[in-house]
């Protein structure tokens, strides 16, 4: 059976708890290339696994619930949570779990911090446990909790991401690229910016930009990564935010590029941290590489 590799983001584990990283994500590239039937919008992306984490400790306890350094995370929509249950149900664990998240990615952001919450508890209770599921499991389970899920199951820096993202092309090679992300505190909602999206004509798939990006990464050719580097969510996020409206122009200017559905953006590192400071007051600036 294909197993998961052993994550190298345990920090510690024991018999009744584990302690993990959860990282991010950044969409290199991101297109909507078709609608299904019952409203999901089908995807082509090029996704990256970067070193902003949240810490994840899973410990073996009389009831399931959730600690969180974010008061707001503690109910029953957590997509952890949420994970937890739905391994409860369809392996009938009887094993409860507490939560405790530490969150450093902040929400809303395009960053993905809740889908790697939720594949990091899946893969943390599959060891705690010793279930041994295959990866073929773990993607069926990864499928029902949200479209971003099975790429952090999936143990790799870079991947192709297909359909609904359940398709995963994972690209083993480790370019060495640093970024700069810059968040401007305030939540996207995915739904809003999805359901604002006006295709005109008809969807068709497009692979330049995925060949592009593949060839300036495997060459570290990060001029030719710039020109490949696109998100079709940007025009939406700009037209419905006014605070992201007000920077479009500087955005565009010093190379950034929306990650996800927002609300963050991302560059190549080419300019000081310092620097940026000015140019986006109040605004939350990480610096991160692909790992």
């Amino acid at each position: 059976m294909d197993f998961p590799q052993k994550t190298s983001l345990i920090r510690w584990r024991n018999s009744y708890e584990i302690s993990l990283l959860t990282p991010a994500k950044l969409n290199l590239y991101l297109n909507v290339v078709g609608k299904y039937p019952g409203g999901f919008h089908e995807i082509e992306s090029i996704m990256a696994r970067i070193t902003l984490c949240d810490e994840l400790i899973i410990r073996k306890d009389k009831m399931t619930k959730i600690i969180c350094n974010d008061k707001s995370l503690e109910n029953e929509g957590n997509l952890s949570l949420k994970a937890v249950f739905l391994l409860k149900k369809e392996l009938r664990i009887k094993e409860n779990f507490l939560l405790i998240l530490k969150k450093r990615i902040p929400q809303g952001s395009g960053l993905g911090g809740a889908s790697s919450n939720a594949a990091f508890t899946l893969l943390g209770i599959n060891e705690i446990l010793g279930l041994r599921l295959s990866k073929k499991e773990l993607f069926s389970l990864g499928k029902e909790l949200g479209s971003d899920v099975n790429f952090f199951l999936a143990d790799t820096p870079l991947a192709l991401v297909e359909g609904r993202g359940e398709k995963i092309n994972c690209w083993k090679f480790l370019p060495s690229l640093k970024f700069f992300i810059v968040y401007p505190n305030f939540r996207s909602s995915t739904s809003l910016v999805f359901n604002n999206l006006e295709v005109k004509g008809k969807l068709t798939k497009s692979f330049s930009n995925v060949n592009i990006i593949f060839y300036a990464l495997k060459n570290k050719d990060n001029a030719l990564l710039k020109e490949g580097l696109f998100n079709i969510l940007e025009r939406v996020a700009f037209r419905i935010y006014p605070k992201l409206k007000r920077k479009k122009e500087l955005l565009k200017e010093l190379g950034f590029v929306m990650t996800g559905s927002g609300s963050s953006f991302f560059a190549l590192k080419e300019k000081e941290k310092f620097k940026l400071r000015n140019f986006f007051k109040n605004w939350l600036i990480f610096e991160v590489s692909v790992f």
